[in-house]
Formats: C-alpha cells, structure tokens, sequence
C-alpha cells in the first residue's frame, strides 16, 4: 500500500501557523475577558499580548517573503462596498 506523504513548503507551515495564531488569539481573548480575578486576569492576559505579537511578526514575515500579498483595492470597488454596507445599515435602523 502507498504510502500517502505530503511535503509542507515553509510557506505551508508559515500559514498554519498564522491561522493557529488567530484562532489562539480568539480563544485567549474569551478567556481574559471572563477570568475569575484580576490575578488571572492579569496573567492571562500577558499570554494574549504575547501570542498578538508573534501573530503580528508571523504575518510580517510573510509579507515580507511575498506570500502575503496586501494590494490597494480600486475606488469603484470600494465605492460599490461602502454603499452596499450603507443599504443594509440603512435597513437596520
């Protein structure tokens, strides 16, 4: 039987990693929003400043080797958002 092996490149791994920072992210900050006492509270949330920046340096890395591409969206495209958000806004009220 063959074996099934899949190689991770760097940016494979690079990518989970940023996704398993901000699900950890997410979950940290529940937990210091409901901590017990303000001791808790406290330590926890040294834990979530720190997962923040390696959130943070994870996606810099990224950036910076290319695989994180960030391009400036077209006026019209934004033009189009802005109103369709300002519809719904608009129907909320």
């Amino acid at each position: 039987m063959a074996e099934n092996k899949k190689a991770y490149c760097e940016q494979d791994v690079m990518t989970e990693l940023l996704v398993s920072l901000k699900h950890l992210k997410a979950l940290t900050n529940t937990f210091t929003q409901e901590c017990s006492n303000e001791l808790l509270y406290k330590e926890i949330d040294a834990i979530y400043q720190q997962i923040s920046t390696e959130q943070r340096n994870t996606f810099e890395l990224m950036k910076s080797k290319g695989w994180y591409v960030m391009e400036p969206e077209k006026g019209t495209k934004l033009s189009k958002t802005y109103t369709k958000f300002s519809n719904k806004e608009a129907e909320l009220s």
